[in-house]
């Protein structure tokens, strides 16, 4: 039995802006994509055909069968699952070959990561499958056709495929050897157009809520507050209101720019997740999470990631990030204290 093991790491947005919508339906953005050391374990396996023993005596299969097994109760085990989709499209692409043909792919998914958390936790299972595929199979898929299969599943694929490949020794040498292999990127168009940069350098608190949110609700509540923004009559606002409703969007070049001189201050002074404006105020939890954090923890920077609801602070001082974490690991049911990776 053919097996790999990788290590499947969450993100967070040092940034995130959105810039519209395009002609497909699907919102534009700008955003710093980093990975952290919170990861689950992806066992990926291959059983050829004719060591399969659950045929049944039918030896005439020739569709790769999949497997999916978990430590968590409420993942799915079928297509609903991305990481089963991921082997769907491999299988799909790729299992006509006849020493593939017939084969089961099993999966076994060791979950840390939050779901449906901003924290990608599903695409880097499914960036683990492709991956893993790509060796177990002996395909040698140019990086750039990994990262478009990627694409297919979902916008944080990819940049998940970069991370994993540059944190994962056990994948094969021209993949962590790669230009694209990178933990840190700025994605641009719908979050699948990536560019490498240098990461950042940090310890973190992670706090996810006790409930998830629709990503889809996010972005159409997020556009909703754009347009109030853009409609705002600042001529018949008094002062307060002008301040109020002045639209802060992140200056992502100068963040790219801090973290290539390591400027901590301009770092923190350049973090901002425009879909804020929409989750905080749908989800005052959020909100006094991210308020706790910034008053009692003495953060350098608290974000949301993604569309949320997980909150992060950011600690450069290891201990003040442990103090940080013993403080606030009662506000949920899944709190982290971990680091980047850069």
């Amino acid at each position: 039995m053919n097996g790999i093991s990788i290590k499947s790491y969450a993100k967070i947005n040092l940034s995130l802006d959105v810039l519209g919508v395009n002609d497909d339906g699907y919102h534009e953005v700008s955003m710093v994509m980093q990975q952290i050391a919170l990861h689950d374990d992806v066992l990926v396996r291959f059983i050829p055909k004719e060591r399969r023993n659950d045929l049944s005596g039918d030896e005439s299969i020739e569709n790769i069968n999949i497997e999916l097994s978990a430590n968590k109760p409420y993942l799915p085990r079928d297509e609903r699952n991305i990481a089963y989709k991921a082997a769907q499209l491999m299988g799909s692409r790729y299992g006509d070959r006849d020493d593939l043909k017939g084969g089961k792919v099993r999966i076994d998914i060791k979950k840390r990561i939050p779901v449906a958390a901003g924290l990608a936790g599903g695409s880097g299972n499914a960036a683990a499958v492709i991956l893993a595929l790509n060796s177990l199979w002996k395909l040698n898929l140019p990086f750039e056709e990994m990262l478009e299969l990627g694409a297919l599943l979902g916008a944080d694929v990819p940049f998940c495929i970069m991370g994993q490949a540059a944190a994962n020794t056990s994948l094969d040498d021209y993949v962590t050897t790669h230009k694209l292999a990178t933990c840190a990127a700025l994605a641009e168009g719908t979050g699948t157009r990536l560019t490498p940069i240098k990461g950042l350098g940090a310890n973190l608190v992670l706090v996810k809520p006790n409930f998830s949110v629709s990503t889809k609700e996010v972005y159409q509540g997020v556009d909703a507050e754009i347009e109030r923004y853009e409609k705002f009559d600042a001529s018949e606002a008094d002062d307060a209101d002008k301040d109020f409703l002045v639209l802060v969007r992140p200056d992502n070049e100068e963040l790219i720019e801090a973290l290539a001189e390591d400027d901590r201050e301009k770092i923190v002074g350049n973090m901002y997740n425009l879909l804020e404006l929409y989750t905080l105020k749908a989800y005052p939890r959020v909100a006094e999470i991210k308020q706790k954090m910034r008053k009692e923890t003495k953060a350098d920077a608290v974000l949301m990631s993604g569309s949320g609801p997980t909150v992060y602070g950011v600690y450069f001082d290891k201990n003040r990030a442990t103090s940080a974490y013993l403080k606030v690991r009662n506000l949920a049911k899944e709190v982290y204290l971990t680091r980047t990776l850069y």
